[in-house]
């Protein structure tokens, strides 16, 4: 591949690297400690790239799943492969090693994403009661659950109210597990389970992501501050759950439908950054809650709830253009840096973007490039 660099100030930086693989359409894809963690095409399990060089490291054939989960020196995911559907499985970035955990009481069968966030050595697990033959989501007991992939043992589980999303969206900051589900968002203390706070969410449906039911809002946690992005922008105190200001859609311009208007947050040096209607990105300075700039997109942007990123002094909404892979924007100005183009045109999806210390992977396809921001 041609070495680093632009041949102009709007042209997108030439690729240091490009993978071509088997990669699969399902989940998203994963930097943890210099490896890009993708899915394979179906029944091929987990494909592990190095970052670095772009080359395969390795395989992990006995997992499968959606998405894998960075918990410490750990990937962790649901164990499809396993023997009963209630195990989770760890994969050593390093090498692809795998190992399950024991049986853990509950199964995976109704969410396809089970894990939904991770911190040094724990994961956060939801899944329900009963054996997965019979019955609906909706109908058996959910329990969230702490499970230490050290002591390989659960730490302590709690139960949930029923319900039928797929996957909960997660963060964890401070002590604080922060989860959305259908309806609410809540606080729970990392070191026992209880519940510290609930808030209701104006929209209490699910939405269609990547054919999981999953709840239209997701969070982003800056200092002491957690953002929900859905229908409206809302900011809470972390540790209390209190509103301290939001924007609501009649505040937009008319046409905001009845879908998410505010994507998935980027924060970065106290401003946020994020898609509204899957047209605009705006950036928040969250101080002072006013808008910094707003960008109008002349490309295809995934729709809300798909997140933004930043890295290197640039923001880079989600793309879902057939010829436009990744668009940069200039962090402080707002102002368009360059469009890296796809001459195929064929592409038919969201493009998986994953910002390193000095790079921008872009996940498109059966392909992983490599982009030089330094």
């Amino acid at each position: 591949r041609p070495a680093p660099g632009a041949t102009g100030p709007d042209t997108a930086p030439q690729p240091l690297w490009e993978y071509r693989g088997p990669i699969g359409d399902l989940g998203r894809p994963l930097l943890h400690r210099d490896v890009i963690a993708v899915q394979a095409d179906p029944g091929a399990g987990v494909l592990g790239v190095d970052a670095r060089r772009g080359t395969l490291r390795w395989t992990a054939p006995a997992v499968s799943g959606y998405t894998p989960v960075a918990c410490g020196g750990l990937l962790v995911m649901k164990a499809a492969y396993a023997d009963g559907d209630d195990r989770l499985a760890m994969i050593d970035p390093a090498d692809g090693r795998t190992w399950y955990s024991d049986p853990l009481g509950i199964t995976f069968r109704f969410m396809d994403l089970p894990v939904c966030a991770a911190d040094g050595r724990t994961a956060y697990v939801v899944g329900h009661s009963g054996p997965h033959r019979d019955g609906m989501p909706d109908t058996r007991r959910r329990c969230l659950l702490a499970y230490d992939t050290a002591a390989r043992r659960v730490r302590w589980r709690r139960e949930l109210a029923r319900g039928e999303a797929q996957a909960l969206p997660g963060r964890v900051a401070a002590g604080r597990l922060v989860l959305v589900d259908a309806g609410s968002v809540a606080a729970y203390d990392t070191a026992d389970g209880r519940r510290r706070w609930t808030v209701k969410l104006p929209d209490d449906g699910l939405i269609d992501e990547g054919g999981s039911q999953v709840p239209a809002w997701r969070t982003a946690v800056a200092r002491d501050t957690v953002l929900v992005c859905g229908r409206g922008l809302t900011a809470l105190d972390l540790r209390t759950g209190r509103a301290r200001w939001r924007i609501d859609p009649d505040q937009l311009p008319s046409g905001t439908g009845e879908g998410p208007v505010f994507g998935a947050p980027a924060v970065a040096d106290g401003v946020a950054y994020l898609t509204v209607l899957g047209t605009h990105v705006f950036a928040i300075d969250l101080a002072s809650h006013h808008v910094r700039w707003k960008w109008a997109a002349d490309t295809d942007l995934a729709l809300p709830p798909a997140p933004t990123t930043v890295a290197g002094g640039l923001v880079f909404p989600p793309s879902s253009d057939s010829r436009a892979a990744a668009v940069a924007v200039n962090l402080r100005t707002g102002r368009t840096r360059w469009t890296l183009r796809d001459s195929s045109g064929s592409f038919l999806g969201t493009t998986g973007l994953l910002a390193g210390r000095d790079r921008l992977y872009v996940v498109r396809g059966k392909s992983i490039r490599a982009l030089p921001l330094a």
